[in-house]
């Protein structure tokens, strides 16, 4: 049973597709204060119907990590002053979970050890898990160094379920499944006092939007928003601010969640997501983020 669990979990994110969908309440409220903007997603850019010679007020970039066409167009409209949350650049090294741990890691913050299977992929399958047991250990998390939500994200607990989650993942024809394939995984040590729970910091320049300890109550090591059945909402610690502020001036953002660990006793950065649902945040925490981002952004600025 925990065989199939691993698999299917796995095997989700292969079906994965990249949908524009509609984002009511940032509309409505750039429809009320007369902003004009457009959403963008990776796959939706032939049916914008954009006029590059009437640019927009802003864009709303909700694809996450951008294809070669999406890139080249939204840093066109950045260089023709068209307001936005994150700048591509920033989104592109922020969003992907390698390389913002080595930018994070290259100044100074601390962060769960983490590696790449690209990094190691040279050798037999044997030879990669037992470079993961020496630099990793058990228990470990694979994870898409690309996708949210928890997709595709698989704890191994010992040496068959790695190789049985490697298996799949070496064994997928990359020309079906596109950027699904080894290089686009991590492995990282899975901290024990971590198991059904995490810190979700929201910041908005230097301010703090939210502070919320997430608890799964259901006794099952992962927590998203999909399984987190508590959330505590309080201040956050001073020396949180002042480490969101630093990895916000590091990475180069305006606005972004942050996911905490304690690990003995400290806080350690576990992930950055530089595009978070703005409905989810409202929806979840029950605040008006929406109205304080976007004004702040589009209208104040």
């Amino acid at each position: 049973m925990q065989s199939l669990m691993l698999t299917a979990n796995l095997f989700g994110i292969f079906n994965l597709k990249v949908t524009n969908y509609i984002t009511t309440t940032v509309k409505k409220f750039c429809e009320e204060n007369n902003i004009k903007y457009i959403q963008c997603g990776a796959n939706s850019l032939e049916s914008l119907g954009l006029n590059l010679k009437e640019f927009p007020t802003a864009y709303y970039n909700i694809s996450g990590f951008p294809n070669d066409q999406h890139y080249r167009f939204l840093r066109y409209l950045e260089l023709n002053k068209v307001k936005y949350i994150n700048s591509v650049n920033s989104e592109i090294v922020a969003d992907d979970k390698m390389l913002s741990y080595l930018e994070l890691k290259y100044n100074g913050i601390e962060v769960v050890d983490t590696i790449s299977l690209g990094q190691i992929f040279d050798n037999s399958q044997d030879n990669i898990i037992e470079q993961i047991e020496d630099l990793i250990g058990y228990p470990c998390v694979i994870k898409p160094t690309k996708l949210g939500l928890g997709m595709g994200v698989v704890k191994c607990d010992n040496k068959y379920q790695l190789s049985e989650i490697l298996g799949l993942i070496f064994a997928t024809d990359s020309r079906k499944y596109g950027s699904i394939n080894y290089n686009n995984f991590i492995v990282q040590k899975f901290v024990l006092s971590t198991f059904g729970q995490k810190y979700r910091f929201v910041l908005f320049k230097d301010t703090p939007l939210v502070w919320a300890h997430h608890r799964n109550t259901q006794g099952y090591w992962k927590v998203n928003y999909a399984t987190t059945t508590e959330r505590e909402l309080s201040d956050p610690p001073n020396s949180i601010v002042d480490l969101g502020i630093k990895i916000h001036d590091i990475l180069n953002l305006n606005f972004s969640g942050m996911d905490f660990h304690v690990c003995q006793d400290k806080f350690i950065i576990n992930e950055i997501n530089p595009i978070p649902s703005l409905e989810i945040l409202d929806k979840i925490y029950n605040k008006k983020i929406i109205e304080y981002v976007l004004k702040n952004l589009f209208i104040n600025n």
